[in-house]
């Protein structure tokens, strides 16, 4: 009886916390290659002063996802399941606030076009949540 009580159960460890810690840096290199390419492809059309609305538009969407990351991971263990639930709500409210209020400062300083802004915000936000999970499945799955 004691050898069954003593065994270790499997549960997620370190290993398994730090390949989501590992997929959230991924995922912020993926977005910030995804800001660049937006901006190198506005530069090479040529059109006037988009280039620099969606870099910030882009930025204004990874900063915040960065601080979630750094928020939502800081707890490892399976032992600590409520804590790092607490992590997690917390960061995305962190998240959402520092977002709003990014958001908010670029669209009332008027000083780019907030169609460009927002288009660099949506389609850096999409890139994050549909393209690059499937990137990292993909890998993950080889």
């Amino acid at each position: 009886m004691s050898l069954i009580l003593n065994r270790r159960l499997p549960i997620l460890g370190r290993d398994e916390m730090s390949d989501g810690k590992i997929s959230a840096r991924r995922l912020l290199i993926y977005q910030w290659i995804w800001v660049a390419i937006m901006m190198a492809t506005d530069g090479l059309l040529g059109i006037s002063g988009a280039m620099l609305a969606l870099g910030v538009g882009g930025t204004v969407a990874v900063i915040p996802h960065a601080i979630f990351s750094s928020w939502a991971f800081r707890v490892q263990g399976a032992r600590r399941s409520r804590m790092i639930l607490g992590h997690f709500f917390v960061g995305e409210a962190l998240k959402l606030i520092i977002a709003g209020i990014m958001i908010s400062a670029v669209l009332i300083s008027q000083i780019f076009p907030p169609v460009v802004v927002m288009s660099g915000f949506i389609s850096t936000v999409i890139f994050g949540q549909v393209v690059v999970p499937v990137i990292l499945n993909a890998r993950h799955n080889k």
